[in-house]
């Protein structure tokens, strides 16, 4: 079903680059397993619609798109994230405390 989505995606994301590092990404398969290369749909605001076990890429598996179900996906706004970066950044609940914690790290400079 995933394939069925890929030009959709490509339609709303351009190429699948991840929008904090910019490492080219691949469409994940459920039977890769944990490859770093892989789109994460990163929930930006906890509000959006599509969630539960297995997230939006498992969402995308079990749904066509159609009309409807292209228009639900839109309007989740999910980011697209390398795993790496999808894991520094925390989850949307304290991604505002913890980067600007990053960022006050940053600011040291080799003071112990």
């Amino acid at each position: 079903m995933l394939k069925k989505w890929e030009h959709v995606l490509h339609g709303i994301y351009g190429d699948f680059t991840c929008q904090i590092c910019g490492k080219e990404l691949i469409l994940m398969s459920l039977k890769g397993g944990k490859n770093p290369d892989t789109v994460h749909f990163d929930h930006r605001t906890g509000r959006e619609t599509i969630d539960g076990e297995g997230g939006p890429t498992h969402w995308l598996y079990g749904n066509c798109p159609n009309d409807e179900n292209i228009l639900k996906f839109k309007s989740c706004n999910f980011g697209i994230l390398c795993n790496l970066c999808n894991r520094s950044i925390g989850s949307y609940k304290d991604r505002k405390a913890r980067i600007g914690k990053m960022y006050k790290y940053s600011l040291l400079e080799g003071t112990i």
